[in-house]
């Protein structure tokens, strides 16, 4: 493999940066990881915990080059292709920008674009059409023996349609992505040949209290790996053990949980998956509650200040569906 698991998370938070977006322009990554500006962002937003692997990647980032990049102005979908020395290259693609859909276009195109289909009909999505012309261009500059994806969140899960995508070439080595979403049942069904493929180098790490890995979970495939969680609580609905920095780290490695994944995150991103009809049940919760001045539910014991956060939640992560905003608005 190119690079280690924890140095893709490196790559995964790097891609975020729009100064790696250079076109079709070749860029060194020993220049990009050189950049004072960038290096600092890239500390802040991974914490201490990565410095020893970020100091790795330095040393051995002379021996690549950035090929390809693109961000699209129009679906929001972003990604960087790192070429290696023995004719490999890394697909590297961006996650969502923020869940801040009032306030954020780059959130808005994300979220339309790409989160919200993953749920939705066939689950294949814009953001997904663009990962197919990107690795197409790519194909068409250099004739690479192996492939390896990787990204985080929404970007995780264009990492693994990448390897969908490219599966029948047999040239897929390796996908790790990062506290991704995986596909609905008819994209399961429809591409389920290529799944079987890549499968066996597939590899989803996951924070042990983060919602978004858990959407359509059933679904999951390859080798899932649940990661102890640096954060200080266990609430999933601050989205704070979904960012690359939550995972802990010892000794360049991610630290594994000895047991599963926190069930009110299960729960959580099951109940995205069900949006418009969880939403109507935890609404209709809310209002009984408030009529009855208890203030509390008596078959959850969940009060009406945690429902009305897991409504504004759903609703963010399943972008709020056509029938969802008539519903509520």
């Amino acid at each position: 493999m190119a690079f280690t698991d924890a140095e893709m998370a490196v790559l995964s938070q790097l891609v975020y940066s729009n100064k790696v977006i250079s076109g079709d322009q070749k860029v060194s990554l020993k220049d990009i990881l050189n950049n004072p500006s960038i290096m600092k962002t890239l500390k802040n937003d991974l914490g201490d915990q990565y410095n020893d692997v970020i100091d790795g990647l330095v040393k051995k980032s002379k021996d690549y080059t950035i090929v390809l990049s693109q961000n699209d102005e129009k679906t929001g979908f972003a990604a960087m292709a790192i070429a290696g020395p023995d004719n490999d290259v890394t697909v590297v693609t961006r996650g969502t920008e923020g869940f801040d859909i009032l306030g954020s276009e780059e959130s808005r195109k994300d979220v339309l674009n790409g989160d919200y289909g993953l749920i939705a009909g066939t689950g294949e999505t814009q953001q997904h059409k663009q990962m197919e012309k990107f690795l197409d261009k790519l194909n068409s500059k250099n004739n690479y023996d192996s492939f390896y994806f990787t990204g985080h969140s929404l970007g995780g899960n264009l990492a693994m349609y990448g390897a969908v995508y490219m599966a029948k070439s047999g040239k897929v080595k390796g996908t790790t992505v990062f506290n991704a979403p995986n596909f609905n049942d008819a994209f399961v069904n429809k591409y389920k040949k290529q799944i079987e493929i890549i499968s066996p180098s597939t590899k989803q790490i996951q924070n042990e209290n983060d919602v978004v890995s858990s959407i359509n979970g059933h679904n999951a495939f390859g080798s899932i790996i649940i990661c102890e969680t640096a954060d200080n609580d266990s609430n999933p609905l601050d989205f704070d053990d979904h960012m690359l920095d939550a995972f802990n780290i010892s000794d360049d490695n991610f630290v594994v949980s000895d047991g599963e994944k926190y069930r009110g995150a299960t729960v959580l991103g099951d109940i995205a998956t069900n949006g418009d009809i969880i939403i109507k049940g935890a609404a209709t919760t809310a209002i009984l509650t408030l009529a009855s001045g208890a203030g509390i539910v008596s078959a959850g014991l969940i009060t009406i200040g945690v429902t009305l956060t897991m409504i504004v939640t759903v609703a963010v992560i399943s972008y709020v569906s056509n029938k969802i905003k008539e519903w509520l608005f």
